[in-house]
């Protein structure tokens, strides 16, 4: 589905590129940040490609009862992504198209002391280590927003937008791994990937908030 979304992207670009119904779109939003190029097939419809992203490098560690636990991770979201905008009013759009969604979270837990039981000690490095994976249960994902504005008009060579919608990437898939002390965890017997997985069962969708600065490189 990768290489379909690559096929699409490029075709877009290479369509626009012979055009002078041209901009480019600088975005920041829940997804990420990055940027699009626009192509204005009239005044009512705009058709956006591009790609954001967002990644943020998480590594802390807390006491629980008198253990030290060290938690490191990586947050990661981002798009690929063809939408197509219809002008409702003069201010007012609604948008819709398809995203290939790079949702992925990845924690690695181990401890930082040694575990006393009585006279036993077993020594930190014996003792294992948890990794926590959530990703979308689709990367393919149909989205739908609303946004104040009119990106690319007749009229302006720069324009805001503001825009919110929601991408539809199923239930997240939580995956646990873990050794040592922590094999319980991951066992199939427990099944605690599987008892969050239905817990999280209702989260199927992906707010999207969006700022968009836009930028006509011709006006018509």
């Amino acid at each position: 589905m990768k290489k379909i979304f690559t096929v699409l992207l490029m075709a877009t670009l290479c369509i626009q590129a012979k055009s002078q119904k041209l901009g480019l779109i600088l975005k920041g939003s829940s997804t990420g940040i990055g940027g699009e190029i626009g192509y204005r097939i009239n005044a009512k419809v705009l058709v956006r490609a591009g790609l954001d992203q967002f990644k943020y490098n998480l590594k802390t560690n807390f006491e629980d009862g008198g253990t030290n636990f060290d938690l490191d991770g990586t947050i990661q979201a981002g798009t690929i992504g063809i939408v197509a905008d219809y002008q409702l009013t003069k201010k007012i759009y609604a948008t819709g198209g398809l995203m290939l969604n790079n949702f992925n979270t990845d924690f690695k837990g181990s401890l930082l002391n040694d575990i006393e039981f009585g006279d036993i000690i077993i020594k930190k490095e014996n003792v294992g280590q948890i990794n926590w994976k959530v990703k979308p249960k689709s990367t393919i994902a149909p989205y739908l927003g609303i946004g104040i504005g009119n990106l690319l008009n007749l009229n302006k060579k720069l324009n805001f937008g503001f825009e919110v919608g929601a991408m539809l990437q199923g239930p997240p898939s939580f995956e646990i791994i873990g050794d040592g002390f922590f094999s319980a965890n991951s066992s199939p017997e427990f099944d605690q990937a599987g008892k969050l997985n239905t817990t999280f069962s209702s989260f199927q969708f992906y707010p999207v908030i969006r700022l968009n600065l836009a930028y006509a490189l011709k006006t018509f």
